[in-house]
């Protein structure tokens, strides 16, 4: 059998080629994304917290211990360093308002926390909380 190197296309007709709406590839796209995210975070929050007990603060209490004081402190770190990702791939997260009003900018750069904190939650829709969950 002689071979060639031609590579045959599929005709416009194919039963073989799918077509995808501009709505799926964007879909697909932010799976991508927060398939990424999360498996950083799978990657580099162990990391971050086996080192911060290396240096003294053992924050993740053993479960035979039964102390969870520190528990939501560490999911605030989580979700804080999820909502840079986030950012960094143009995805909304609710830390980034929270980011924005708990801030305040000073002329040299720096930032401080503001003394109050006023802010307007409102719901997120089921998807968008799924997604934030994946």
């Amino acid at each position: 059998m002689e071979s060639n190197n031609v590579i045959q296309f599929p005709f416009k007709g194919s039963t073989t080629q799918t077509q995808l709406s501009l709505k799926d590839v964007v879909l697909s796209v932010n799976m991508i994304k927060h398939s990424h995210i999360s498996q950083t975070l799978e990657t580099i929050i162990p990391m971050l917290f086996n080192n911060m007990e290396i240096a003294g603060f053992n924050i993740v209490p053993l479960e035979e211990d039964g102390d969870d004081e520190h528990i939501k402190d560490g999911a605030l770190i989580v979700e804080a360093i999820r909502s840079l990702m986030c950012k960094y791939y143009e995805i909304e997260h609710p830390f980034q308002e929270l980011s924005e009003k708990l801030f305040i900018a000073h002329d040299d750069g720096s930032f401080a926390l503001a003394k109050t904190l006023i802010m307007d939650f409102k719901e997120s829709d089921d998807e968008e909380e799924s997604e934030l969950e994946s």
